[in-house]
């Protein structure tokens, strides 16, 4: 597999009030002799559409000249492709055989002239993905053109010097070694921390919109109603996401006890380490998400209260004040939950990190978890410490205001 480990500007943001969906596209190019192995790219790419990416809230578009094109003219046939299927997908996914392909104006065939324009892209730093793929299964003798054969075999020679790793597969293993490589290339893909923000930040623009309007003349009870709704979303995020993390924190001891019982089957041990790898940043991802709601709603909250704080004294009595007393109580869930939840995603984090480095998809996401959980701890401890203040302010509010 001949693989540039960069990521395209040309990732689509799919917006939505509910989720954000991300979209990168793959180019598949080949010639005509591996027509099984197009349609299994289309059967696998649409299987992890409907499973494993759909978790992620990522998606893979195909393009190829059998779903992407139209009936055209240009400078030349090749040229016509070129222009429709354009230059905006993420990654580039080559097969070779048996054939090599027809000559264009400016290529020893089309296949190559489509990979020569996506390394043209690589060398100009663009962020792309290209990965080729070698099928080795026999030939029939009676079939070969031993002059495509040649080119194949120079073309592939020649990957390595422009500092290319391809892979080489047969029609057994096709299917597992491509839906193992677009997994791993989704996986990289999250740890790139700007793009994850960037959904972050766009899912708090939207619930901002969608909830919560700031207006200058908001009266106490506009205020209240509010509040109430968003204290209750906090308590809400709060609560699943400590029950996801003592889902995920229960799967360690699960692939510890798998692990235990394969001593010595190094082919099974790696397969089950990569299996949790991919539970952990599935974990990391629906964490994120849960982060920015959690952030989003105790924000907003103390927000909230400060406003109310400022306005109270207008409407204070002795009714009003057992209602605002019982609710700066309710600020001791928050304050108490915040400790427990920190001592338990701290907990899980410390039992990952302790972790061998066993294989390459552990150490990826050992680091994303690293990434994600000790930011959000980080804010977790210094919430708490805001709600503190809040509840201190309050009693302050109240014991100084006429009874």
């Amino acid at each position: 597999m001949f693989c540039d480990y960069n990521y395209s500007l040309s990732i689509k943001l799919k917006n939505s009030m509910a989720k954000q969906i991300t979209t990168l596209s793959i180019f598949l190019a080949s010639p005509s002799d591996v027509s099984n192995e197009r349609s299994i790219v289309k059967e696998v790419i649409n299987d992890l559409n409907q499973s494993y990416l759909k978790v992620l809230n990522l998606n893979f578009e195909l393009l190829s000249w059998e779903n992407s094109t139209f009936p055209s003219f240009g400078e030349y046939p090749q040229d016509v492709i070129n222009k429709q299927i354009g230059d905006d997908y993420d990654i580039f996914l080559g097969i070779l055989w048996s054939r090599f392909g027809t000559p264009t104006n400016k290529a020893e065939s089309g296949t190559i002239e489509e990979f020569e324009r996506a390394n043209a892209r690589r060398l100009k730093n663009e962020q792309l993905e290209i990965c080729f793929y070698f099928k080795t299964d026999p030939i029939d003798p009676y079939k070969i053109n031993f002059e495509q054969f040649q080119k194949i075999k120079n073309f592939k020679d020649s990957l390595p010097q422009l500092g290319g790793y391809y892979w080489e597969f047969n029609s057994q293993n096709f299917i597992k070694t491509l839906r193992d490589h677009l997994i791993k290339i989704s996986q990289k893909w999250l740890l790139k921390p700007n793009i994850v923000q960037s959904q972050i930040s766009l899912k708090e623009t939207a619930t901002k919109q969608s909830k919560i309007i700031e207006v200058e003349d908001e009266g106490i009870y506009d205020i209240f109603e509010n509040m109430n709704e968003l204290f209750q979303n906090a308590t809400n995020a709060l609560n699943n996401f400590s029950d996801l993390t003592n889902s995920h924190s229960a799967l360690v001891n699960n692939y510890t006890k798998q692990l235990d019982n394969i001593p010595d089957d190094f082919k099974a041990r790696k397969r089950i380490i990569n299996n949790f790898s991919e539970n952990l940043t599935e974990y990391c991802v629906k964490s994120k998400e849960k982060f920015s709601d959690i952030k989003l709603n105790l924000d907003l909250t103390i927000g909230k209260f400060e406003k109310f704080y400022k306005i109270y004294p207008e409407i204070h009595n002795n009714d009003n004040a057992i209602g605002f007393q019982t609710m700066i109580l309710g600020f001791d869930h928050i304050i108490e939950s915040i400790p427990t939840m920190g001592n338990g995603i701290s907990g899980f984090l410390n039992a990952v990190k302790q972790m061998p480095r066993m294989t390459t998809e552990l150490n990826r996401s050992k680091k994303l978890m690293i990434d994600t959980l000790e930011p959000f701890l980080n804010y977790l401890y210094s919430i708490e410490q805001s709600f503190i203040l809040l509840k201190r302010n309050g009693s302050n509010l109240l014991n100084n205001l006429p009874k």
